[in-house]
């Protein structure tokens, strides 16, 4: 693990990153944030689960732009249907 203040200067530069779109879900998050994830936890070809798909930005990044595939789960219906026309498949 990376000493204290590495963690810290990694937890800082989040605070930068450009803001994820907003005109769907309260969560926002950057799509730099998204990928940082993806490349540190996944592998090109791996299934990513996102259980709150939300604005569905997790599966516009997977789907779109870093060879990964996803399942997702979304409850409330506007937000289903918002992540189906996000992804073209309305």
């Amino acid at each position: 693990m990376p000493p204290y203040e590495e963690r810290f200067e990694a937890l800082h530069e989040l605070d930068h990153l450009p803001q994820a779109r907003t005109d769907k879900t309260p969560t926002k998050l950057p799509r730099a944030l998204v990928e940082k994830i993806l490349a540190r936890s996944s592998r090109p070809g791996d299934v990513v689960l996102d259980p709150f798909l939300g604005s569905g930005q997790v599966a516009v990044v997977v789907a779109r732009d870093m060879g990964r595939t996803y399942t997702g789960f979304e409850v409330a219906g506007e937000y289903f249907e918002f992540i189906q026309t996000r992804l073209g498949e309305k």
